[in-house]
């Protein structure tokens, strides 16, 4: 990277995403020195305020990578089914998750990792792919979301040197399925919660 205003791919951060510098130095701090991680999604601080002004006890929503985000959807929405491949992480969100009977957690080996095959096309509002995997997520989940429902691969800046890797593949992915679907997509260059440095995270918004 350029420097900590730029993400992956050389982009340089807003003015109205540099204000939030002071609060991603912050939390990377208190990261550091105590371990505490603030209970919302680590993605871009925008995305993040934009979902909260989406999401509601309606919505249906699956998760590639459980973390602090799970806690966060969890406390906003009416359905959360969150997929997590990592045992010790899965044990950790398990403890601060007891008692959410509308969500469903699961450790899955990789081989099972993006399967949502026991879903509905069209039946889900949004997902988060942010775990391993990630073109396999995209492309098994992609049909599930609904006319008008969201799409997040976060770090879609990353990987930018190697075309055929994951994250770029799964970025080609979900640009592919948002166009068959007469869809929109957004980037967002942005700081997240814990560390202090820009990345790029990729929003589609799916048409019919």
């Amino acid at each position: 990277m350029k420097s900590r205003f730029h993400d992956g791919q050389g982009n340089l951060i807003d003015f109205a995403g540099a204000l939030y510098a002071p609060r991603a130095l912050t939390s990377a701090i208190v990261r550091k020195i105590s371990g505490y991680r603030p209970a919302m999604p680590w993605i871009s601080y925008r995305a993040t305020r934009f979902l909260d002004q989406q999401i509601n006890r309606e919505w249906r929503v699956i998760e590639f990578g459980s973390g602090m985000s799970t806690l966060w959807f969890a406390a906003r929405c009416g359905y959360l089914h969150s997929i997590e491949s990592d045992e010790r992480w899965y044990k950790f969100v398990s403890q601060r998750l007891a008692g959410a009977k509308h969500v469903r957690y699961e450790l899955r080996p990789v081989e099972q990792y993006p399967d949502v095959g026991d879903y509905a096309d069209r039946s889900v509002d949004f997902a988060l792919v942010d775990g391993i995997w990630r073109a396999g997520c995209v492309e098994s989940v992609a049909p599930k979301i609904r006319a008008g429902g969201y799409l997040y691969l976060d770090n879609s800046d990353l990987e930018i040197t190697i075309p055929d890797g994951d994250i770029q593949r799964a970025a080609a992915t979900a640009i592919n399925a948002c166009e068959a679907r007469g869809g929109r997509h957004k980037y967002f260059v942005d700081f997240r919660p814990g560390e202090f440095g820009v990345t790029q995270g990729l929003l589609i918004q799916f048409g019919s």
